[in-house]
């Protein structure tokens, strides 16, 4: 071996011997490199000794090179090995040179070397040539679907690109890129198969879809839809001619509904009745449902589509018509029948009755309300328990006889109904009659009843006659009258039972035998063998009848056996009576629940104008009802809200209805209930009677307008303090001189915030500085004066918190007053004014640059609703003083751009959002004059809530400037920060966790913040979450950003479609950086975004 060199190395003897091989070497400094060594043996002179000459080279840098090269091919090759796409190497013969993995039913090895075409049905391969060919030539990348036939015989749909591969300018192989599209083919299937599903649901419900660009007002008609408008079918109007077929009652409405569509803070949907009116006269009503669909990123950008359905509802609103009317009678019924008719729930508790009730028993109404049916019914009565089984079983009872007690104690007969209501199981209604006189009747008619019946043999006037021994029964000319639905051929005098028996309604069957064996037995016995029964006949059209049958007994011997022959009786159809009584409960139901939830107070007053019924509203409104009347009307105080008159006893509208017949209409008062509060209310009054009889009573409305009325100060109290903050926005963006700035924010605060005293302070070299002063002349002297940052009393809350400082009173604050005395020197009783203080900071880029204070003469005059609307102002002011100081100390063009930046920020979403508030407020306003106070409810909720994501926006807005942390402490610090200034503040509870060091570049950890930036505010506007969790650790060669909220969430497919800005540029900066972002969300289950960057 040579010495010197490498194990196998062996240098030949002899002269031009040469070898080379590669080493690793230590350097002089213990450095590593790696080297060529190249040897060759070399000589002076013929017999002198052989000497090496050595060459040895660096090669570390291609080493590293040839090592980077093939971790890039091993990388290739394990991301195409786990690509989910088919992908392979083609010759130019087409042939398999590589495949990543083998198709369904093949093996890799069978596969390399077979030609493309061996696996594409035939009926592609002209195609997949001409894109061969095309992709060769030109060298563009060709696309194309097939179908893929399986070894099964099964089929898959692919999506092939071809993908020519070039070297030195000449075609070398084909890369083939193949996707399984099978699902989303069937997807297509699918949907086709659904739009004629809808196709045929539209069809069948009757339902015409629309399309109204309400930008461009171009309207798209669906044939159903014209008939519905009186257009014929050839013709196709636009939005003016159809417009000008809403009834004219109807147009303003619809107009202002379409218009509230496109406020972008609304939802954009729509739904709409109105009435349109057809070229002949006629009207028709329509029903409209749609939303606002926009191809912008609002619903004033490039379109804005109306999309919905129509119908035509002009049968059901003549139904609702009719039901309307129907109730009016049902009323006048329940009020005026001679029954005793009340309600009572499932303990027995009586809820209302009706005038005939409280005549019948001597008990009020209102007593009525404190009894129950222990009360009213005499319970040692054995008939009242089986009533109540009966009614719990079956659900309903009639003509129960059962004897009842008035107030006064004294028993009485009463027959009486009750159902249980189907709406309402837990109450039941009951009408009951009071039977006195008939059972006195009944008494007269039992002393004759043997001679009657004697009468009625021998005269033969018994209109049934029925034998039970051959079941024969025997009808009389008025039966058939009664039962002239019978359909039995010739007209017969006699019928078989068996004939009559399955006409029987079969919940009535089983009762009428019981009640006749009933009778049977009672006269077997020696007693009454009376038979009476109300009962259904089904006829064979399916008509029901009610007939009414009553008879007795005939008994005879028969076969030495004393016992029942037959039955006599008579029959009556009482159908007409049972619907009316069915219909009377169930509309007495509706009236009574209606009467107790109407949002409205309602008395009802009878002839003599005492106060008879007040609904539980009216009861609320008063805190309570005395039935007076009218000379005591001066119980109940009022007065009139336009002149402050008090109201008289005479002058009630309720007893001006029932002496004069006068009607009063929404007549403005303000009463004093009998709890001592104050309320403002509309009374209206109408009388109850005809011509003929004469004034019966009357109904008066009391209407609590309360709550509208203070919506309506409120309202107007926040139109004009946010219209004022408007034009005050619009007014300190215009200028960008400071000191013309800083008197004009002073003229302007006033409009919004009343002051005896105020000042802006500037921060300068370590100082806060006045620079500009309003208030009496005693203030002149602060103008030389400035405090330094530090200073611990008024100046250090607002450095060190960055919020409002706020003294109710600083003549209770004996060290600050004499700190200002000294600031001020004049003499103490020049500031004995200043009580009120309030220090609020002007912050940008989260830095101090000044402070705006107040002073108001009032104690605690800055409290509350002025501290959230004087920061706010305070947020404006911060933003257009630091724009001011850019331009001033900047002249370079990124300081210019970044003025600019600020002053369309400000424009474009504090301003707008102040401006959609404005119009927001006028449509609140409309809605009061309709009287539509639930609207009005929701209205004021959303302008609170308009109010407060504009202060929240610019809290975002003066945070999203770069803040000077990212650059001093890094990315972490920066998050941590964000978290404390901005989410703390918007009720979001922030959690910031980070693991390891992250060593990323300027760039990289720039963008990070912004991804971090989006998110979060997405977070603030959108998720509705409480709370939010941010995660940044190190993991093996990258950075990893983990940002989870606990919001509402969503479906990131819906999103995409839908074009969220957002999403996408966390997507985009991502991508800038060489990131991977993944997002996970569903409805109802918050958010996570995770980005992932190499260091």
């Amino acid at each position: 071996m040579a010495a010197g060199l490498a194990p196998g190395q062996e240098l030949s003897g002899r002269k031009g011997g040469y070898k080379d091989w590669e080493a690793s070497m230590v350097k002089r400094d213990s450095s590593q490199v790696d080297v060529s060594i190249a040897v060759a043996a070399v000589s002076g002179n013929p017999g002198e000794p052989i000497s090496l000459r050595w060459l040895v080279r660096d090669i570390s840098d291609r080493k590293r090179a040839e090592q980077a090269v093939r971790e890039s091919e091993e990388r290739l090759r394990s991301i195409t090995e786990n690509a989910p796409d088919f992908i392979a190497e083609l010759d130019l013969d087409s042939r398999f040179l590589y495949v990543n993995r083998p198709l369904e039913g093949y093996l890799r090895e069978e596969m390399i070397g077979q030609s493309l075409f061996d696996f594409i049905p035939e009926g592609y391969h002209e195609e997949l040539c001409s894109l061969l060919e095309l992709a060769g030539s030109s060298g563009q990348l060709q696309a194309a679907e097939f179908k893929q036939t399986l070894p099964d015989g099964t089929h898959r749909w692919q999506s092939a690109r071809f993908a020519p591969v070039i070297r030195r300018r000449s075609l070398r192989q084909i890369v083939l890129i193949s996707t399984d599209i099978t699902e989303r083919k069937k997807m297509e299937l699918l949907l086709q198969e659904n739009q004629s599903r809808l196709r045929f649901a539209l069809d069948s419900a009757q339902l015409a879809p629309f399309d109204f660009n309400i930008l461009t007002g171009e309207l798209i008609w669906d044939e159903r839809a014209k008939p519905m408008w009186g257009f014929p079918a050839g013709e196709s109007p636009d939005y003016i001619a159809t417009l000008a077929r809403i009834h004219p009652d109807d147009r303003s409405r619809a107009e202002l509904a379409l218009a509230e569509t496109m406020d972008p803070a609304g939802t954009g949907d729509i739904k709409q009745e109105f009435r349109v009116v057809w070229p002949d006269g006629s009207v028709h009503w329509i029903s409209a449902k749609g939303k606002v669909s926009s191809s912008g990123e609002n619903r004033q950008q490039e379109s804005a589509h109306l999309l919905g359905i129509m119908r035509d509802i002009t049968e059901r609103k003549s139904t609702e018509e009719a039901l309307r009317a129907s109730e009016q009678k049902f009323r006048m019924l329940f009020e005026n029948t001679p029954d005793a008719v009340f309600l009572s729930i499932k303990d027995g508790n009586i809820i209302e009755s009706n005038p005939a009730a409280c005549a019948v028993f001597g008990w009020s109404e209102q007593e009525f309300k404190t009894l129950t049916s222990s009360n009213i019914f005499d319970t040692q009565d054995p008939r009242l328990a089986a009533c109540l089984e009966e009614r719990e079983r079956t659900g309903r009872i009639q003509a129960w006889e059962i004897t009842a007690i008035r107030r006064d104690g004294r028993s009485f007969p009463s027959e009486v109904d009750s159902v249980i209501l189907p709406e309402d199981p837990t109450r039941s209604l009951v009408i009951l009659r009071d039977i006195t006189g008939r059972k006195a009747m009944e008494d007269l008619l039992r002393e004759n009843e043997a001679r009657l019946r004697i009468a009625m043999e021998a005269a033969k006037l018994a209109p049934l006659d029925f034998n039970f021994l051959t079941g024969e029964l025997v009808w009389d000319e008025r039966i058939k009258k009664i039962l002239s639905s019978f359909q039995t051929g010739e007209a017969q005098d006699r019928l078989d039972y068996a004939e009559i028996l399955p006409l029987l309604h079969s919940e009535d069957r089983r009762r009428v035998e019981q009640a006749v064996a009933m009778a049977i037995k009672a006269g077997m016995s020696g007693g009454a063998s009376d038979f009476e029964q109300e009962l259904r006949l089904v006829w064979p059209d399916g008509t029901v009848q009610w007939i009414s049958a009553k008879g007795k007994m005939k008994f005879d011997i028969v076969d030495g056996q004393y016992q029942a022959t037959g039955l006599t009786g008579i029959f009556t159809d009482i159908t007409r009576r049972k619907q009316a009584e069915e219909a009377l409960r169930y509309k007495e139901a509706l009236l009574s629940k209606a009467l107790e939830n109407i949002p409205v107070g309602i008395w009802i007053l009878d002839g003599s104008s005492r106060i008879i019924k007040g609904n539980p509203e009216v009861q609320r409104i008063w805190f309570g009802a005395k039935s007076t009347k009218l000379p005591e009307f001066g119980e109940y105080k009022a007065w009139r809200a336009d002149t402050g008159e008090q109201i008289k006893a005479e002058d009630w509208a309720g007893g001006l209805a029932i002496t004069q017949g006068k009607v009063t209409l929404n007549e403005e008062l303000e009463i004093e209930a009998f709890d001592g509060a104050r309320r403002i209310i509309l009374n209206s009054a109408i009388p109850l009677g005809t011509e003929e009889d004469g004034l019966a009573g009357a109904i008066v409305v009391n209407q609590d307008i309360t709550a509208r009325k203070h919506y309506e100060e409120e309202l107007q109290r926040a139109h004009d303090q946010l219209a004022t903050l408007l034009g005050i926005s619009q007014s300190i963006v215009s200028t960008l001189d400071l000191d013309r700035l800083l008197n004009l924010i002073i003229e302007q605060l006033g409009k919004v915030i009343p002051y005896e005293g105020a000042a802006i302070l500037i921060q300068e070299e370590g100082h806060l500085k006045f620079r500009v002063i309003r208030g009496p002349s005693v203030f002149n002297n602060l103008s030389e004066y400035q405090f330094p940052i530090s200073e611990p009393t008024l100046i250090a809350p607002l450095v060190k918190e960055k919020k409002a400082f706020y003294i109710p009173d600083l003549q209770n604050e004996a060290s600050l007053m004499l700190k200002i005395q000294n600031s001020i020197k004049g003499p103490s009783d020049q500031y004995t004014f200043l009580r009120s203080w309030l220090g609020l900071p002007l912050i940008a880029k989260n830095t101090l640059i000044g402070i705006l204070v107040l002073a108001h003469a009032q104690p605690d005059y800055y409290s509350g609703q002025s501290q959230e609307l004087s920061q706010a102002y305070a947020n404006h002011v911060a933003i257009a003083i630091h724009n001011a100081q850019l331009y001033e100390q900047a002249k370079a063009m990124a300081a210019l751009e970044e003025r600019n930046r600020l002053a369309r920020e400000l424009h474009d979403s504090v301003a707008q959002a102040l401006y959609s508030i404005c119009l927001f407020t006028d449509a609140t306003r409309m809605a009061l004059e309709t009287n539509k106070l639930e609207t009005v409810k929701e209205n004021l909720s959303e302008l609170t809530q308009l109010a407060r994501e504009a202060i929240l926006v610019m809290r975002l807005m003066i945070f999203e400037l770069r803040p000077p942390i990212l650059v001093k402490a890094g990315l972490a610090a920066a998050l941590q920060s964000r978290l404390d200034s901005v989410e703390a503040r918007s009720g979001v509870h922030g959690i910031f966790h980070s693991e390891g060091e992250v060593h990323l570049s300027p760039e990289q950890e720039g963008e990070l913040y912004r991804i971090a930036q989006e998110a979060l505010n997405n977070i603030i506007k959108h998720a509705h979450a409480d709370q939010v969790k941010v995660q940044l650790s190190r993991t093996t060669g990258s950075i990893r950003l983990v940002i989870e909220d606990n919001g509402v969430g969503f479906d990131p497919a819906d999103v995409e479609q839908g074009g969220g800005q957002g999403l996408r540029n966390i997507k985009e900066r991502a991508e800038g950086i060489g990131a991977a972002c993944w997002v996970e969300s569903a409805p109802g289950k918050g958010t996570i975004i995770t980005i992932e960057v190499n260091e």
